[in-house]
């Protein structure tokens, strides 16, 4: 299964990471989940199952950090006003 991470700046240290499963047909359940990731505070926190078990650095957290470091300071990827939510619709 390929698995594609995108994500949303929420506001100061809180994003919206969304996974897309490409394999996955169109309409079937599990296509898309999103976890709330918040990195404010000088802890990473995430509302998956993974960091709520572990409270470990989650793969959604890591993937933020990755982008914020290439992107030095990080911005959205989707910068312009509704770019994220047409992309979100296309994939549902």
């Amino acid at each position: 299964m390929v698995k594609s991470y995108i994500y949303r700046i929420l506001g100061k240290g809180k994003f919206k990471v969304t996974r897309i499963d490409e394999s996955m047909k169109k309409g079937t359940k599990g296509r898309l989940k999103e976890y709330l990731v918040d990195l404010s505070g000088g802890d990473a926190c995430c509302d998956c199952k993974g960091f709520y078990y572990t409270k470990k650095i989650c793969k959604h957290a890591k993937f933020i950090l990755v982008q914020l470091a290439e992107k030095k300071g990080g911005i959205l990827d989707y910068e312009r006003k509704g770019d994220y939510e047409r992309l979100i619709n296309n994939i549902k």
